[in-house]
């Protein structure tokens, strides 16, 4: 089996607060996600689909950057600690 190469890679970052985040659209459907947060733990929801439909939401924690394989189109996000703001960055790779 091949190691096929990373094409392109699609950045976004802001800051997450207590209410879920509206749909991060990426720019591409990816095949590796790489998703870290530096002030507060941070939790997660992925979508192949383009935002229609969501997966449970799991938990990113801080200064732990966590990378998996997983085709993505669109993302939300929320702060784990309410009355915090967690500063995040996801990027996706195809």
């Amino acid at each position: 089996m091949a190691f096929r190469p990373v094409r392109g890679m699609d950045v976004k970052s802001g800051t997450a607060g207590d209410a879920w985040s509206a749909d991060i659209d990426l720019d591409y459907q990816t095949r590796l996600m790489s998703l870290e947060c530096w002030t507060e733990n941070l939790n997660v929801k992925l979508s192949n689909d383009g935002g229609t439909t969501f997966g449970d939401p799991f938990e990113v924690d801080k200064d732990r950057p966590l990378v998996i394989p997983f085709a993505c189109r669109t993302i939300q996000v929320q702060n784990k600690t309410p009355g915090s703001n967690s500063r995040y960055q996801v990027a996706g790779m195809d």
